[in-house]
């Protein structure tokens, strides 16, 4: 459990910029429970090997499920894995005048 409770940790530490302390108060249960089903997927014995599809579980993850992204913009972000980083890209965005 302490392998999973630290990445958890990592990743709202590395988004905490985007968070902005704007979360419900269960996200971290909520957070750790799905990285802890990613760990499982990716365990073999006593060792964990992360692949290129291993993060998709938190495709779509609301960090306020009181207020879910879907329902604030019409888009949805692009996540993609390469050279062990997750990069999150938006596409462009026109506001109009």
């Amino acid at each position: 459990m302490g392998k999973v409770s630290a990445l958890a940790k990592h990743i709202r530490q590395n988004l905490q910029k985007a968070i902005d302390g704007c979360y419900d108060g269960k996200m971290v249960n909520r957070l750790t429970t799905e990285v802890s089903t990613i760990i499982m997927q990716c365990k073999t014995g006593n060792a964990i090997s992360f692949g290129r599809f291993s993060f998709c579980g938190l495709s779509g993850f609301d960090f306020n499920i009181n207020s879910p992204m879907r329902e604030s913009i019409s888009f949805s972000p692009a996540v993609t894995q390469a050279d062990g980083e997750l990069i999150v890209s938006l596409p462009d965005i026109v506001i109009p005048e």
